[in-house]
């Protein structure tokens, strides 16, 4: 095995689903009925993906608002009803810094976890495979900063919906991203 890692990188980038207008504080919005069902669609999209994939690595970021922590754990039921979670190795992060963050903060923390899973790669490399194997990242976020993301990483002006999911490819090592269409 030569000492370049080749693997691909998808980027999941998700919006919340649609929460309450009105509550005592924006960060603690939860999810309205619509947004759950909405949810529910999104979860669909990640198992397909999921299982069309050999995913070496499942990295899921959360900000940690009440509205993006209620559409992961939606997300997660369902995946856990198709026995997705439990042949792949995932890790859930719920990060403050991902609450109404911007797309250079948001770039950042998606940076460092491709760093940190190519540095485990390195120390722990995976036996050959004729098929691609991917580093799966989810990211749970808001708008304005996930759409400027969106348009920082592939130069598509998008404003992502709620609940709408973008599919980016990066090969490793580190190339431009891809905008992937299902």
């Amino acid at each position: 095995m030569s000492d370049e890692i080749s693997y691909s990188t998808h980027l999941l980038i998700m919006r919340h689903g649609q929460a309450q207008l009105y509550t005592a504080s924006d960060h603690q919005r939860p999810l309205n009925n619509a947004g759950k069902l909405e949810v529910s669609q999104s979860a669909q999209f990640i198992a397909k993906t999921l299982s069309s994939l050999v995913v070496l690595h499942f990295d899921v970021l959360v900000s940690d608002a009440t509205r993006t922590r209620e559409t992961w754990t939606l997300i997660k039921s369902y995946l856990e009803t198709q026995d997705l979670l439990n042949v792949v190795s995932y890790s859930v992060n719920y990060r403050p810094d991902l609450y109404l963050a911007s797309a250079s903060k948001m770039e950042s923390i998606i940076s460092d976890i491709q760093v940190q899973f190519d540095n485990k790669l390195k120390l722990f490399p995976q036996k050959d495979s004729k098929e691609t194997s991917t580093h799966l990242i989810l990211l749970i976020a808001h708008n304005p900063g996930s759409s400027d993301l969106l348009y920082d990483l592939v130069g598509q002006v998008t404003s992502l919906k709620t609940s709408q999911i973008a599919h980016l490819i990066q090969e490793i090592p580190f190339e431009l991203w891809n905008l992937h269409t299902s």
